[in-house]
């Protein structure tokens, strides 16, 4: 705590909210603190009362958060006044992260990576990879690199009329593609879908009538309802596949937990689901994860310069073409495959659940795990994923609110709940150039934060920095 004389006064633009006026002004006068009555004397130039304010709501937490003097502010109206919002005695200019209170910058220290770690996870990675590729031992890889049996990658000279259906964490897109051949960009109509939290932790019937309700709609609004379409299903959660048209589900990932799912597969599932809706034509023509179909879409566009897809959203994963020769734990004679190439998926979310990366791991990162539908499993998508980054820094800034560093202790309904700070936040907190922060007002305001100021939106900003800028470098490692 910071230390003062027992009596001071300090000069200060007062900022006050007239609720009758549903505006907020500020004017000038004076705070005076008496030791005695351990309380306030604020003067304006019509007013005089004494205020009784808890000294944990007004001392600043460090004597460095605040180098202009303490930070005050009230909210006024005709019959009351108390304690609101920050204001200083001339308006502050944001501090530097030295000037941050002790708390936060232990805070922000513990999601600091150095390059040389980063450079050990790199290197234990591209040995779990090639693990995860040779036989016999696949199994005791943490990554599983699952072959995809996709042969080859489209050029750009495709021609026909398609459906895809990209079931990816949260959202189910429903796409109709019509690809017109070389130097034509493919026409879409995309139409997205979020999936209930019941669904995803429903029956496997309740998953696929959602999708196959999703897809009418889509076929509804586009008057194509009488078409018959070949689809191409996206799934994007660890298969083992023993054709193109053939996975089956190894375990859920991204938030997902439907057991009557597990090995079985998902083409099936989805292809009885379409006879049964008998409204609706066509059959699956192929099955494959979302990075397969990014790094497709992208050799399209790019050839080949684009050799491997990396998807970061709700979890973090990727594919390459890779050598069949390569692939040590398939058989080729075995599943009748006569191409040379072949994309693998390296499922390499699960890097991590053999405790390589405890050791960057904090305790908040502890907290979302233990509160997650897979415990101890999933260690990528927790450190770098939209589904978990989100809830990381609701637990950080609840702990900060707690410890009377945020908001000077105020409770806030929505940091007291799960996903009360979704990822959006975090994009929106970067979004703004420089130091104008108003996203975080924004942000407050929406989750009815009732006192947030300068000092407030910096740490606020820096928490999402530090736990994005080492999410980055795992992705980057």
């Amino acid at each position: 705590m910071v230390s003062y004389e027992p009596n001071f006064k300090i000069s200060a633009m007062i900022g006050f909210t007239m609720p009758s006026l549903q505006r907020q002004t500020r004017k000038s006068g004076h705070l005076e603190f008496d030791a005695d009555k351990n309380s306030f004397i604020i003067s304006f130039e019509h007013i005089r009362k004494t205020l009784s304010i808890p000294m944990n709501c007004i001392v600043p937490p460090t004597k460095e958060a605040c180098p202009r003097g303490l930070i005050y502010s009230f909210d006024f109206n005709i019959r009351d006044i108390k304690y609101k919002q920050c204001l200083t005695q001339k308006r502050m200019d944001y501090p530097t992260e030295q000037q941050l209170p002790v708390e936060v910058r232990d805070i922000v220290k513990k999601f600091r990576v150095p390059v040389d770690r980063l450079k050990v996870i790199s290197d234990d990675m591209v040995a779990a990879m090639k693990r995860g590729l040779e036989s016999g031992s696949g199994r005791q890889s943490s990554i599983g690199m699952l072959p995809s049996f996709v042969p080859a990658l489209p050029d750009g000279t495709e021609i026909g009329n398609y459906c895809a259906i990209d079931l990816s964490g949260k959202n189910c897109r429903i796409l109709l593609v019509v690809f017109e051949g070389p130097g034509h960009e493919p026409v879409k109509d995309i139409q997205n879908f979020v999936v209930p939290k019941q669904v995803m932790t429903g029956t496997g019937e309740q998953l696929f009538n959602f999708i196959i309700n999703s897809l009418k709609k889509v076929l509804r609004d586009a008057k194509v309802e009488d078409q018959t379409f070949h689809i191409g299903f996206v799934f994007s959660f660890p298969c083992e596949l023993t054709s193109i048209r053939e996975a089956r589900l190894l375990w859920w990932t991204k938030g997902y937990n439907i057991p009557d799912c597990l090995q079985k597969d998902m083409v099936t599932l989805l292809d009885d689901a379409l006879e049964l809706s008998m409204t609706v034509k066509g059959r699956v023509k192929a099955i494959m994860n979302d990075t397969v179909g990014q790094l497709a879409a992208s050799h399209a566009k790019y050839g080949d310069e684009c050799i491997a897809a990396c998807v970061i959203g709700y979890g973090c994963n990727s594919a390459y073409l890779e050598d069949v020769k390569n692939i040590k734990k398939f058989d080729p004679e075995e599943f009748n495959y006569r191409h040379e190439k072949m994309v693998v998926v390296t499922e390499w979310e699960e890097f991590g659940r053999r405790k390589e990366m405890d050791d960057i791991m904090t305790e908040f990162d502890r907290e979302v795990d233990a509160a997650s539908v897979h415990v101890g499993k999933q260690v990528i998508d927790k450190l770098t994923g939209a589904l978990y980054l989100g809830e990381l820094i609701r637990r950080i800034l609840l702990k900060l609110t707690k410890d009377k560093i945020l908001f000077c202790g105020e409770k806030v309904e929505a940091l007291e709940k799960v996903d009360g700070f979704p990822a959006k936040y975090i994009s929106e907190i970067f979004s703004e150039p420089g130091e104008m922060r108003k996203n975080c007002r924004k942000i407050c305001d929406e989750m009815e934060v009732q006192n947030h100021g300068s000092i407030d939106y910096f740490i606020m900003q820096e928490v999402c920095i530090a736990a994005s800028e080492r999410s980055a470098g795992v992705v980057a490692a």
